[in-house]
């Protein structure tokens, strides 16, 4: 055999393996499904039976009058997405809940056997979990801080704290930011929330933004500042070149206090009755 013989087989054999494991994909896929589907009354609470499988799970709940809403993010190894800051809000007097998107594509294609898109799991989120609370908050990072963005003001959160969230979705940010769930070629089914400064100067908001990232991330750096001179928005720079802002903010002791401030004010604004103009 050639060696240009070898390379071909090689090739050959790879893209066997490729479909095999895509169908594979799409049978555990398939399995999840039809297992939210039988349980989708009703949103588990973490720790109880086949809550790891589940896109939306409960948190501590403090009998508050605000719900914090945290947004999982990118899984870029084999394993399920994780509830994101959940030891930070379990310190806090807030009831909490966790979204994960297990298509792994920034909340585009809705979550796993409970919607289809996004304005969907908005409206699953809104009368499920914002109207039994006076007000409600979001929170994520990177592709997460996007769906808290997103499902935030199409809720009508009081406040949303993001960190490190991509503003545009492309090709070149898939490349980048994607896991190993993402697909390159269901790109066109984010067109319409693909631009996040848009979105917000056409949404209307009347809460407030706040958008901490690494000052010295020339990525990061550009994707928040997408958002400047929205009314909404706040930016929220750190001296720091890392993508993991959250990591880095928690390294340096700063995390629990800035989640904590901003979750006093959801539950001072809840306290009051509601909402505010930001």
């Amino acid at each position: 055999m050639t060696p240009e013989e070898r390379i071909a087989a090689l090739e050959a054999r790879v893209a066997r393996q490729d479909a095999e494991l895509e169908l594979l994909r799409a049978k555990l896929f398939a399995l999840q499904e039809a297992m939210i589907e039988r349980t989708a009354r009703r949103f588990p609470r973490i720790s109880s039976p086949g809550w790891r499988i589940m896109p939306i799970v409960r948190g501590k709940s403090a009998h508050a009058p605000a719900a914090i809403i945290g947004f999982g993010g990118m899984s870029r190894a084999a394993t399920l997405p994780v509830p994101e800051y959940r030891r930070t809000l379990d310190e806090l007097p807030v009831d909490a809940f966790y979204v994960r998107d297990f298509w792994q594509f920034w909340y585009q294609k809705g979550l796993l056997g409970l919607t289809g898109n996004i304005e969907e799991t908005a409206a699953l989120i809104r009368t499920r979990i914002c109207a039994r609370y006076r007000v409600h908050g979001t929170i994520g990072t990177s592709a997460g801080g996007w769906g808290a963005v997103i499902v935030g003001v199409l809720t009508g959160a009081a406040r949303i704290l993001t960190l490190a969230p991509q503003t545009m979705l492309n090709r070149k940010v898939y490349d980048e930011f994607g896991g190993l769930d993402t697909r390159v070629e269901e790109l066109a089914a984010a067109r319409r929330f693909g631009n996040m400064a848009e979105f917000l100067r056409d949404s209307g908001f009347r809460g407030r933004i706040d958008v901490h990232f690494g000052a010295d991330n020339a990525r990061d750096r550009g994707f928040a500042e997408r958002l400047q001179g929205i009314d909404c928005v706040r930016l929220c720079p750190h001296p720091s070149d890392s993508h993991n802002i959250s990591g880095w903010l928690r390294e340096t002791g700063q995390l629990s206090r800035i989640v904590g401030d901003w979750a006093s004010e959801l539950l001072a604004m809840g306290a009051k009755g509601g909402g505010d103009d930001g």
